[in-house]
């Protein structure tokens, strides 16, 4: 994987729109073809800003706060040996 890639978005799904500025981001990306694609749409995009990412508070179900880019890092790659159980109401 390059250290720089072209990432597009202005896709206008109502549950889905994707507008990038400039800057960096954390990235989870799948192969579809020759294309690699954000996993999750947006929610597989988090902005960098300076050495915090926007990523998703412990605890609370899809609520975000930008965090420390380290921790969040080492909680990526180091993730609990049992997952967490599932407990919203579907």
């Amino acid at each position: 994987m390059p250290q720089t890639v072209k990432l597009y978005g202005g896709e206008l799904f109502p549950c889905n729109e994707v507008h990038f500025h400039a800057g960096r981001y954390l990235v989870f990306l799948l192969r579809h073809e020759d294309l690699l694609v954000a996993c999750n749409g947006y929610f597989g995009v988090r902005p960098i800003n300076g050495t915090q990412v926007e990523w998703y508070v412990p605890g609370e179900r899809l609520r975000l706060s930008f965090q420390p880019l380290d921790t969040v890092l080492q909680r990526i790659k180091n993730p609990p040996a049992t997952p967490k159980e599932n407990n919203h109401k579907a």
